[in-house]
C-alpha cells in the first residue's frame, strides 16, 4: 500500500476512535469520484475485518440523500427559476430574468455573462445554510457593486452592475443538491463527517463546518500525499525527468504519444496523460487509439464533436430555409431511410446542375424533365426529403421548446437516424442532453421542467437550432472505461492520491500552462476579493500544488512543450518548467561546491533558457528509401488505338492536346472528370454563360435599322431577365452581376453602334458546325458570325480581363480557338447556312476576333493572321492525330501556368518526378 494512503487512512481510523464513532456511521468526502474505489479497496486491505466508512464525493452523497428523500416524498423539486447547472436550460432562464429586469434588448449579449457570473457564485451560495442564504445575499449584493459605484455613468458598467445584481439574486433564490447536507436527515444518518480536501479550497466545507461543528473533521490531504518536505528536487527526480522541446503542436503530439508507447513497452502502466491543452490531448488520444491503447478518459470531449451530435445537427441545419444543397445531401447520406441508388442519382444531378441553396436545386430538379423523373427513384427521394423536412418546418413557424423537441424526434424517426442514435453510446448521451426520456421500446418523449420561466415561450427554428447547438456544446461525453486501462487522461489536479507507472505532461508551454491562471468570468479583482471568489493568487497556488504533486513522483515523467504556436509565433516553456529546471541546476551547482545553497536559487533568465534542454526523441526512427517515379508517357497501343483514338475533336479538346498531351490522354481519351462542387458560388464562368445566352436572345430578335437606343436597351434588359429565369439564377446569388449589368449593357451598345456603322450585321449565333477531315471530324458551336459585303467575321465572346484577351491574339499560331472556328466556317450546315459562303479560302472574306465584354467598355480584338493560323492548325491537327493513332507517347509537359489548375495533376504525379 502507498505510504501516503496508509498515513491518511490511519488518520481517518484514529479520528473515528477518538470520537467513538462506528465506521458504518461515518462518511468520508473525497475531492473527486475517481478516488472512491481506491479508498474503499485500500481501507479493506488495511482493515480486512469490520465495517468501513462510506467514501463519497459531495455530489454522489447529495444524490444518494436526495434519492432517499424522494422515496419518502420529502424532497421538494426545483423552482422554475432555479439554477439547474445545465447550461442549455440555464441560458434560457437567464434570458427571461434579463427581460423581467428590463434588459430584454440586450439579453443576447448579457445572458452568457449572467450565466457565467451565476455559475461562479453558485458554490458560494450553496455553501450557506438555506435559512441564512438571504443574509449572505445582502452582503454579496453590496460586494458585487465594489468598484462600480464611482463609474456607473458608463453604459457598459451599468450593464455589468445590473448583471452582477441579477446573478446574486438568482443564486440566492435557487435551491441546491447540497442543501440536504444541512438537513436533519443527513445528521441523523451520519455521526461523523470527514473531509479530504483537494488542492483548492472548497467553500462548501467551510459552510458545513459551521453547521456540523465538532462532528466534521478536515484532514490535511495535500501534506499527507506529498513526499517528505526535506526531499530535494534531485532526490525526487533521480534522473527520471525528461523535457522534450518540440517544434510545433503536431510534433509535440507525436512525441507525447511516443512517450506513452515507450512506457507501456517497458511495462510501466498505467501511464497518466495530463490534460493541459485539450486540442493537443485530442491529437494524442487519436494517435494512441490507432495503436490499440486502452484508455480511460476522465475528461471526455464535447458532445457536439461526436458522430451522433454531428448527425443531429446536420439534420437540423438541412431543414433551414436557406439550407445549402451540400448540407441536405450530407444529411441524407446519414439517413438510413434513404435509398443508395437514389442518393447517387441525386448527387450526380446536383453536380451537373450546381445550386448553392437546396430550395433552388430541388425546384430545378423537379421541373427539369417531369416525364423522365415521373416514377423515378430520384423523384421519390425528392418527395421523401421534402416530407421529412416538413415534419420539422411544417405548421407554425414558432413553437415552444417542448413542441420543437417533439418535431425533431419525428424528423429523426422518419429518416431513420433516431434508431441508430439510441444504439450508440454517444447517441444516448445526446438524447439525455436534449432531455428525452426513453421507454422500453426506444420511443422518446421530451421531459422539460413545466414550471420553468421559459416553458411557454415560443421560439423560431433558427433559435431552436442554436439552443440544440449550445446544449451539445456544453455537454461532455465520456466513453465507457475499459476493464484494464493502459493510459489515463485526466486533469493535472486529479493526480492527487493516485499512483501511476509513468506520467506524461504535454502542453507545458507558457500559454497553456502560465504561472498563474487568469480568473474567468465578468468579475473584477475588487469584486472577487469582496465576494470570496478564488483570486489570481489562490488559483496560482492551486496550480502550483497540482504541478508539484505531479512532478514529485518517483516514476518517470516526460514534460513536453512546443517552441512555436500554429501561427509560427515563438513560445517559451511554462514558468513551472523553468522553476523545476532552476531548482535542479541550483542543487547541482551547490553539490559541486560552486555556490552556497542560498545562492543556488539565483539563476538569471538567460541561464534559465539554457536549462530547458531537449530529451532524446522518443519516436522510433525508420529508414525510408526515396522512391521517385518516372515521368509517365502512355500511348495508344493496339487494340486501344482503335478504341480510344479520337474521331471527333472540339476546340477545347485540341487545346488540351497542345497544352499537355497527358492532360488530353486523361481528360479526353479516358474521359476522367473532376467532381463538380454542389454549392459553387456563381462566378465569372456562370456570368459568361448567362451573357452568351442574353446576347443570343437579343440579336435573334433585334432590328438594328430604325430601332432607338432606348428600345434596344429595353430589349437587352428583357432578354437578361428572361435568361436569368430560364437558368434559374437566384437573385441573392446573382445580385453582384445584376448590379454591374447596366454598365455592361451600355458598354456593349456603344460598341455595337460603332461595329454596325462599319457595315457589319449579325448573321447567326450559337451555331453548331462540323468539319470532316480524313482522319477526324472537327465540331463546335460558334458564338457569333457577322457578315458585311460578302465578308464574314467569326467572333467569340470573352468576359475575362482585357489583357488576357490581348495576349490571345499576339501570336496567331499559339491561339487555338479562333483558328479552329475559322476552320469550321467552311462546312457550316443547318439553320443559318444560307448566310455563309460554301468555302472560305482567302483572308479577304474571312476575319476573326474576340469580343471582350467588360463592365465599362466592350472592345473587339481581331486576329489579323487568321488564314495562316487556320491552315497551320489544320495541318498540325492532322499530324497530331495521325501520330496518336500510330502510338506516339503522351507525356506530361509539366511546364507553364497550365499545371497550376490542371485536373490531371494528381494523375501525372508531377510533384514526385525524379527529374
Amino acid at each position: 500500500m502507498n505510504h501516503r494512503w496508509r498515513r491518511w487512512l490511519e488518520a481517518v481510523a484514529e479520528s473515528l476512535r477518538e470520537r467513538r464513532v462506528h465506521p458504518a456511521r461515518a462518511v468520508v468526502l473525497l475531492p473527486y469520484a475517481q478516488l472512491m474505489p481506491v479508498a474503499a479497496r485500500l481501507w479493506g486491505e488495511l482493515h480486512p475485518a469490520g465495517f468501513a466508512p462510506r467514501f463519497e464525493t459531495t455530489q454522489n452523497w447529495a444524490q444518494a440523500l436526495a434519492g432517499a428523500a424522494d422515496a419518502q416524498g420529502g424532497q421538494p423539486g426545483p423552482d422554475g427559476a432555479d439554477l439547474r447547472f445545465k447550461p442549455a436550460l440555464d441560458l434560457l432562464t437567464a434570458h427571461v430574468l434579463l427581460e423581467q429586469a428590463g434588459l430584454g434588448a440586450r439579453a443576447a449579449v448579457a445572458a452568457p455573462m449572467l450565466l457565467e457570473a451565476a455559475q461562479q457564485l453558485a458554490p458560494l451560495a450553496a455553501a450557506q445554510p438555506p435559512a441564512q442564504r438571504a443574509v449572505w445575499g445582502d452582503g454579496a449584493a453590496q460586494a458585487a457593486r465594489a468598484g462600480l459605484d464611482d463609474a456607473l455613468e458608463g453604459e457598459v458598467l451599468r450593464l455589468e452592475a445590473a448583471v452582477a445584481q441579477i446573478a446574486v439574486a438568482w443564486v440566492v433564490n435557487s435551491s441546491y443538491g447540497s442543501d440536504v447536507f444541512f438537513s436533519s436527515q443527513a445528521r441523523a444518518s451520519t455521526d461523523c463527517l470527514l473531509v479530504l480536501p483537494g488542492l483548492q479550497p472548497d467553500p462548501l466545507v467551510e459552510g458545513l463546518c459551521l453547521t456540523w461543528g465538532d462532528d466534521l473533521v478536515v484532514l490535511d490531504a495535500p501534506a499527507s500525499f506529498a513526499p517528505a518536505a526535506s526531499a530535494s528536487v534531485s532526490d525526487v527526480r533521480g534522473g527520471a525527468h525528461a523535457v522534450h522541446d518540440a517544434i510545433d503542436a503536431a510534433d509535440e503530439a507525436q512525441r507525447a504519444a511516443a512517450c506513452v508507447l515507450r512506457h507501456l513497452q517497458a511495462g510501466r502502466a498505467p501511464v497518466a496523460v495530463a490534460v493541459i491543452d485539450r486540442a493537443l490531448t485530442r491529437r494524442v488520444r487519436a494517435m494512441l487509439a490507432r495503436h490499440g491503447v486502452q484508455m480511460r478518459d476522465e475528461t471526455g470531449w464535447k458532445l457536439s464533436t461526436t458522430r451522433a451530435g454531428a448527425q443531429l445537427m446536420t439534420a437540423l441545419r438541412a431543414c433551414a430555409r436557406d439550407a445549402g444543397s451540400d448540407a441536405v445531401l450530407d444529411w441524407l447520406k446519414h439517413a438510413p431511410a434513404c435509398d443508395e441508388t437514389a442518393l447517387r442519382a441525386l448527387e450526380a444531378a446536383l453536380r451537373r446542375q450546381p445550386r448553392r441553396l437546396w430550395r433552388h436545386a430541388a425546384a430545378g430538379l423537379a421541373e427539369a424533365s417531369p416525364a423522365q423523373l415521373e416514377g423515378n427513384v430520384l423523384q421519390a427521394l425528392l418527395r421523401d426529403t421534402e416530407g421529412w423536412r416538413a415534419a420539422l418546418t411544417g405548421g407554425r413557424s414558432t413553437r415552444t421548446l417542448q413542441e420543437w423537441l417533439e418535431a425533431l424526434h419525428a424528423l429523426l424517426s422518419l429518416c431513420g437516424i433516431w434508431d441508430t442514435l439510441i444504439q450508440d453510446e454517444a447517441g444516448l448521451e445526446v438524447s439525455r442532453a436534449l432531455h428525452y426520456a426513453l421507454d422500453e421500446t426506444g420511443q422518446a418523449t421530451p421531459q422539460l421542467p413545466p414550471q420553468a420561466l421559459w416553458a411557454r415561450r415560443r421560439w423560431s427554428l433558427s433559435e431552436f437550432t442554436g439552443w440544440v447547438d449550445r446544449a451539445l456544446e456544453s455537454a461532455i461525453f465520456k466513453p465507457a472505461y475499459p476493464l484494464r486501462e493502459q493510459a489515463v487522461l485526466l486533469p493535472l489536479a486529479q493526480m492527487l492520491g493516485r499512483d501511476f507507472g509513468a506520467i506524461v505532461l504535454p502542453g507545458c508551454d507558457e500559454r497553456s500552462l502560465p504561472a498563474a491562471p487568469e480568473p474567468t468570468g465578468p468579475w473584477t479583482a475588487a469584486q472577487r476579493a469582496a465576494l470570496g471568489l478564488p483570486t489570481r493568487e489562490v488559483l496560482r497556488a492551486a496550480q502550483q500544488a497540482a504541478w508539484d504533486e505531479a512532478v514529485s513522483r518517483a516514476c518517470p515523467i516526460d514534460i513536453l512543450w512546443r517552441g512555436h504556436d500554429s501561427d509560427g509565433e515563438p513560445l517559451l516553456a511554462s514558468p513551472l518548467v523553468l522553476q523545476l529546471q532552476w531548482q535542479a541546476r541550483g542543487e547541482q551547482r551547490a553539490q559541486a561546491g560552486w555556490v552556497s545553497a542560498r545562492e543556488a536559487d539565483d539563476v538569471t533568465a538567460a541561464q534559465a533558457m539554457v536549462l530547458v534542454g531537449s530529451a532524446p526523441d522518443p519516436r522510433e526512427r525508420r529508414a525510408v528509401v526515396p522512391a521517385p517515379i518516372a515521368k509517365p508517357a502512355p500511348r495508344l497501343a493496339p487494340p486501344w488505338n482503335e478504341t480510344l483514338r479520337p474521331t471527333r475533336l472540339s476546340a477545347s479538346a485540341y487545346q488540351d492536346l497542345r497544352h499537355c498531351p497527358y492532360r488530353f490522354h486523361a481528360l479526353r481519351l479516358l474521359g476522367l472528370r473532376e467532381a463538380e462542387e454542389m454549392e459553387g458560388e456563381l462566378d465569372k464562368r456562370d456570368f459568361g454563360l448567362w451573357l452568351h445566352a442574353v446576347l443570343q436572345t437579343f440579336h435573334v430578335q433585334d432590328t438594328p435599322n430604325g430601332a432607338s437606343r432606348e428600345d434596344r436597351a429595353a430589349r437587352l434588359d428583357a432578354a437578361a431577365q428572361a435568361v436569368a429565369r430560364e437558368q434559374r439564377l437566384a437573385d441573392d446569388e446573382f445580385l453582384p452581376y445584376q448590379a454591374a449589368w447596366p454598365r455592361v449593357r451600355e458598354g456593349y451598345l456603344d460598341w455595337l453602334v460603332t461595329h454596325e456603322a462599319e457595315g457589319w450585321r449579325f448573321a447567326l449565333g450559337e451555331h453548331p458546325a462540323e468539319q470532316a477531315l480524313d482522319i477526324v471530324t472537327l465540331f463546335g458551336r460558334l458564338d457569333r458570325v457577322d457578315r458585311a459585303s460578302g465578308a464574314l467575321m467569326v467572333m467569340d465572346y470573352k468576359t475575362e480581363a482585357e489583357q488576357t484577351t490581348r495576349n490571345r491574339v499576339k501570336e496567331a499560331l499559339e491561339d487555338t480557338q479562333l483558328a479552329f472556328y475559322a476552320a469550321l466556317l467552311s462546312a457550316s450546315e443547318g439553320e443559318g447556312a444560307a448566310f455563309l459562303p460554301s468555302q472560305v479560302v482567302s483572308v479577304a472574306n474571312l476575319r476573326a476576333a474576340y469580343v471582350n465584354v467588360g463592365e465599362g467598355e466592350t472592345r473587339l480584338h481581331e486576329q489579323p493572321e487568321i488564314e495562316q493560323a487556320r491552315v497551320a492548325l489544320l495541318q498540325g491537327l492532322v499530324h497530331d492525330v495521325t501520330r496518336l493513332a500510330e502510338g506516339a507517347p503522351l507525356p506530361p509537359l509539366g511546364e507553364g501556368a497550365v499545371c497550376d489548375t490542371c485536373a490531371a495533376r494528381g494523375l501525372c504525379r508531377k510533384d514526385f518526378w525524379n527529374a
